[in-house]
């Protein structure tokens, strides 16, 4: 049975290799979660992870939006209704967002400038490249 990601036994804290392990031996998390941290609705695992462990996660999380980028998978907050990565690394989330979900993503997503307006979220490179 596929677990949802409200399940998750854990509220405002971190998981370290041991305990974020024992959940992906419950089918939770991919088998490659080394961390695993929970913010104000935001999810963020680390690991070494490929794209079936995107798929994964999305099947877990199936009404929240869920990106990768590298070692890091990120379950966006529940009011995200839609991400957006621009080939400059800028990212642009559409949705509602509570101030603790502002404050976690910008602790989840360290030297990157988040500013937000509205209903949009903008999170912005440390280095913006050029589109091709």
């Amino acid at each position: 049975m596929s677990r949802q990601c409200s399940d998750i036994p854990i509220r405002n804290r971190s998981l370290d290799t041991d305990d974020a392990r024992q959940l992906a031996r419950e089918g939770r998390w991919p088998a490659r979660t080394r961390k695993l941290t929970h913010r104000a609705g935001l999810i963020r695992l680390e690991g070494a992870f490929d794209d079936g462990d995107l798929q994964r996660v999305r099947a877990t999380a199936p009404a929240r939006q869920v990106t990768r980028d590298g070692a890091v998978i990120l379950i966006w907050p529940p009011g995200t209704v839609r991400i957006t990565l621009h080939l400059t690394g800028v990212i642009t989330a559409t949705g509602y967002f509570e101030d603790a979900e502002i404050a976690a993503l910008r602790q989840f997503l360290p030297g990157r400038t988040l500013t937000h307006t509205r209903d949009q979220l903008t999170v912005w490179p440390t280095e913006i490249r050029s589109e091709p």
